[in-house]
């Protein structure tokens, strides 16, 4: 069940993404080069038993549109800087709203992680799926003549010699004697 819930939350995450990279990379269309002017730093904290600090560098980009600077930050971070300030950066735009772009470069280095939580996720989903199939139940596992497995052990129990058992059922353990007929 873990790999099902698992492979699903990847799966979305990737479609996601995916829908987002389709989004953008249709509004954005016009190409311009930018400028990296600096970085824009931000810290986010991890989640999980060792909770630590995550320093992202997201770069400013400078660029002009039609006569218009514009002078913004990538929504693209890494955890070390990719580009030195001064580099000349490919970046396309959105015509209606010139504010809004990216990094060429960026974009693709995305695809192959948005296809590959995809997959991934993708593939833990189906482990699941083949795993919960093929795992016992035990409320539905049932002997030949109908009883259930629970009721099938409690029958082989009675039926044995005058003498003290130990049952598992579920978690928890039984200590019977049974005397005499």
């Amino acid at each position: 069940m873990l790999f099902l819930i698992a492979g699903l939350g990847l799966t979305v995450v990737g479609v996601a993404l995916i829908i987002n990279y389709i989004r953008i990379t249709k509004s954005c269309t016009e190409s311009v080069y930018g400028t990296v002017v600096g970085y824009e730093i931000s810290k986010s904290r991890s989640v999980g038993p060792k909770r630590r600090w995550t320093t992202f560098y997201c770069p400013k980009i400078s660029y002009s549109v039609k006569g218009v600077d514009y002078n913004n930050k990538s929504s693209i971070g890494r955890e070390t800087p990719q580009y030195v300030e001064g580099e000349k950066l490919e970046i396309k735009y959105n015509p209606n709203n010139p504010e809004k772009f990216y990094i060429v470069k960026d974009k693709s280095s995305e695809k192959g992680l948005m296809l590959l939580l995809f997959l991934l996720g993708l593939c833990f989903a189906w482990f699941g799926v083949i795993y919960t199939k093929a795992a016992p139940s035990e409320t539905s596992s049932e002997a030949p003549n109908g009883e259930t497995a629970q009721e099938t052990q409690v029958a082989e129990i009675i039926s044995m010699p005058p003498q003290s058992y130990v049952g598992q059922w579920g978690d928890e353990y039984s200590y019977i004697t049974i005397v005499g007929d």
